[in-house]
């Protein structure tokens, strides 16, 4: 697990002793053997002001060695590149742990160029800094004096001269010294750095004042977060999984869903999500709808609680553009794209309820079920309703099928036949011997999934008394 720190309220939040201004984003990542948090772009890292002088040289990014512009104009298209003091820092950075990386580098500092490496000297002697024959020695030794090392030795050095790449930094008055810097091509993309402190992150700007112009009213929902702060949390993980599905348990309002939306506008993606909330209402009003007559199950009570009033319309209104009242959204996003314009997604609104466990065992909630089973099967195509009482169920639209009668098992395989793109089964039987046969006269190319004829036991948990079997649960 890893933990980011998110600014989001810059001026804090009053609290006991302190004024807090971030959350935390908790990463939990598999080890697979390889990094599964992409990089994140460049215009995502902090800005040139929020890095400090040792760490960069923003001053001179444009600086050319001037023994080269003549010879290779074609790559004077410095935003290919970033530089990169050559100094070592940090760890094993001192003189006597590279002894053979401590060696001046002579500059020119009326042309403003690098050109040679010399040679390295023993750990006891000291650097000359005299000029030799007008170019001036630069050791690898920073402001507080202490000898460091280049990052390469003299010979790598030399060559990365030769070829451009190691340039003239900035020049300190102060002290008069300069800084060599290495020109590398700019990477599009670094590590997701653990603080992130940047405007779009604000929860009152992008979340609050955001959530208030979607809806067109104020104190809808209590702290929403920065939709920007959402997709910079999900971007890293699906940035190259167009088609990733992002399942969110504790919608809120629905900012999940809207920065996934946002994710494949920029992209051209097709990524789905799924929220999952309750309909609660918040406890003030709660009380004030009881004192009216107005109790839990009304459709009145029920129309203020946070899904119906709050996340369900957000998604509708960004998806539209536009409010129920056809009133379009104003603003746009730090995109540029105007709100009114929408996104190009499709969204459908589910009721998780009690069933009948009667009615389960007559078999008729078969049609209940069928959105869970689209879903299982990817979501994809127009969801379908089942009419009639066929012996199975094929998707016209969706990959999936549902083999409801086992007794017309062939049958049913001959009619998969003319279906190639169906890539889950649905097989309906109590038998698990049954059910293994089937799936293997199937093969691998389906996924299949046993239905119990009591729909009702596909969907309890927790069933196996553990304790009686010696074993705690889990």
């Amino acid at each position: 697990m890893t933990r980011s720190s998110i600014v989001i309220n810059p001026k804090g939040v009053s609290e006991f002793n302190f004024a807090r201004i971030e959350e935390q984003a908790l990463f939990f990542c598999a080890d697979v053997g390889r990094d599964l948090v992409l990089g994140v772009p460049i215009d995502f890292m902090p800005s040139e002001q929020d890095l400090t002088d040792d760490e960069v040289d923003t001053q001179h990014v444009q600086t050319k060695n001037a023994l080269l512009i003549e010879e290779e104009p074609q790559r004077d298209d410095q935003s290919r590149y970033e530089f990169q003091l050559i100094r070592r820092r940090g760890t094993e950075s001192r003189r006597e742990d590279r002894p053979s990386m401590f060696y001046p580098v002579y500059i020119d500092e009326n042309r403003k160029c690098v050109v040679r490496a010399g040679e390295a000297i023993p750990l006891t002697a000291k650097p000359n800094m005299s000029v030799v024959k007008g170019l001036r020695p630069v050791w690898p030794i920073n402001k507080a004096g202490m000898h460091g090392r280049w990052q390469i030795g003299p010979e790598t050095m030399q060559t990365l001269i030769e070829s451009g790449d190691i340039v003239l930094g900035s020049h300190n008055n102060k002290d008069d010294s300069w800084t060599i810097n290495r020109r590398v091509l700019r990477k599009a993309s670094k590590k997701l750095k653990t603080v992130w402190r940047h405007k779009s992150h604000d929860a009152g700007t992008h979340g609050t004042v955001l959530l208030s112009t979607i809806l067109g009213e104020r104190r809808a929902f209590s702290f929403p977060k920065s939709v920007y702060a959402v997709k910079d949390c999900i971007a890293p993980i699906v940035r190259d999984r167009p088609n990733a599905l992002i399942v969110d348990f504790f919608a809120g309002s629905g900012t999940t869903a809207h920065a996934t939306a946002m994710l494949n506008a920029e992209d051209d993606g097709r990524r789905r999500c799924i929220l999952v909330t309750n309909n609660e209402v918040d406890e003030e009003r709660a009380k004030a709808l009881r004192a009216e007559g107005s109790y839990p199950g009304d459709t009145r009570f029920e129309s203020h609680g946070i899904c119906e009033s709050v996340t369900w319309p957000r998604c509708k209104y960004v998806i539209q553009g536009h409010r129920g009242d056809g009133a379009k959204l104003p603003g746009q996003y730090l995109s540029g794209r105007a709100m009114e314009d929408g996104f190009e997604e499709n969204m459908e609104y589910f009721r998780l309820d009690f069933v009948d466990p009667a009615q389960v065992e007559r078999g008729d909630a078969f049609e209940g079920i069928l959105p869970i089973l689209w879903m299982m099967a990817g979501a994809i195509g127009q969801r379908e309703s089942r009419r009639g009482s066929s012996p199975w169920y094929l998707a016209k639209h969706s990959p999936f099928a549902v083999l409801i009668r086992e007794t017309k098992f062939n049958d049913f395989e001959e009619k998969l036949a003319e279906r190639k793109e169906i890539t889950h089964i649905f097989l309906v039987t109590d038998s698990e011997d049954n059910f293994a046969l089937m799936r293997r006269e199937l093969g691998r190319k389906y996924h299949c999934v046993q239905l119990y004829k009591s729909y009702l036991d596909n969907f309890r948990i927790n069933t196996v008394d553990r304790h009686a079997a010696g074993r705690e649960p889990r």
